[in-house]
């Protein structure tokens, strides 16, 4: 993105169609899941649907719907959706905890990131 060309800060229709979903099937079959816990995911590993495919496209589209402004460039789409703490590949799912991130970089990427533009 070279500033030039604009885009839209709403999510498309498509990427909401994705995520509403997800987001029914996630929360529909998280039955054993407190109320509290609906954002947490973490939370769908332990008492919700588990760990499956759905899982994963609901994070992800989660991810993309949350931050849309910011997954218009790829490198910054790959690196949220692969590395952030709340994604599905950013959690370890054997033992239910987050893997170890340095947040601080991944917020300053995102500042640098949003300075450029």
């Amino acid at each position: 993105m070279d500033g030039t060309i604009g885009y839209c800060p709403i999510p498309t229709v498509e990427a909401m169609d994705i995520w509403v979903k997800n987001e029914g099937y996630v929360l529909g079959n998280s039955t054993s899941c407190n109320t509290l816990d609906r954002n947490n995911m973490r939370a769908h590993f332990d008492c919700g649907i588990g760990e499956s495919t759905t899982l994963e496209e609901y994070a992800e589209a989660k991810t993309i719907k949350e931050y849309w402004p910011y997954i218009q460039d790829e490198d910054v789409k790959e690196c949220l959706i692969t590395h952030a703490p709340w994604s599905y590949k950013g959690l370890d799912v054997s033992f239910g905890k987050q893997l170890v991130l340095p947040i601080l970089n991944l917020l300053g990427g995102l500042l640098a990131f949003h300075l450029i533009i």
